[in-house]
């Protein structure tokens, strides 16, 4: 169980150390479904009061954080192009 830990931890490093583009959003994306197809078989057949049961969990929180940091990131870079398109418009009106 120690081993996995250490495991989920390099693994939640490796991904949290990646670049905010998009590509690094969907590097670390499918290094998250590859570590869930190959763990999750054996996450389920652990007893049912086991303390890494927490993990799954924790995978949830880890992917809806990484939509919402993916959602607010176009966010921001199309608030940004829009806003300097504007800007362009009205400075060649000018």
């Amino acid at each position: 169980m120690l081993a996995q830990l250490s495991k989920e931890k390099k693994i939640f490093n490796f991904a949290s150390s990646l670049d905010s583009n998009s590509s690094s959003y969907f590097f670390s994306y499918i290094l998250f479904l590859f570590h869930l197809k190959f763990n999750l078989p054996t996450f389920l057949r652990q007893p049912k009061f086991n303390p890494s049961a927490y993990l799954s969990k924790i995978y949830i929180i880890l992917f809806l954080s990484f939509l919402y940091t993916l959602l607010l990131n176009i966010c921001i870079k199309h608030y940004i192009l829009l806003a300097w398109s504007f800007n362009q418009d009205t400075f060649y009106s000018l």
